[in-house]
């Protein structure tokens, strides 16, 4: 199960580094779908916000940081969101 996620979040990763955002996303959404209580989701989540930022949805990337911060305050993503959050 945690084999079959962790691919999922490789491929949708490495559409997103190819400059494929659109293709990050829906393998997200298959992500979301299979896993919705999965072991990485916070992971997915991190991923999903880089997705919206690199779609230019700014605005939604950071509202969905925020809460990201608010929930999980101490997990180690949270420092790298706070880094883009303090972005112009």
């Amino acid at each position: 199960m945690l084999r079959a996620e962790s691919a999922l979040l490789t491929e949708a990763r490495s559409k997103l580094r190819a400059g494929d955002a659109a293709g990050a996303a829906a393998i997200l959404d298959r992500l979301r779908a299979q896993f919705p209580n999965g072991v990485l989701r916070q992971e997915r989540e991190v991923l999903a916000i880089d997705v919206l930022a690199a779609r230019g949805n700014a605005q939604e990337a950071k509202r969905r940081a925020q809460a990201f911060i608010q929930q999980y305050p101490k997990s180690p993503h949270s420092a790298k969101l706070r880094r883009f959050l303090e972005q112009p």
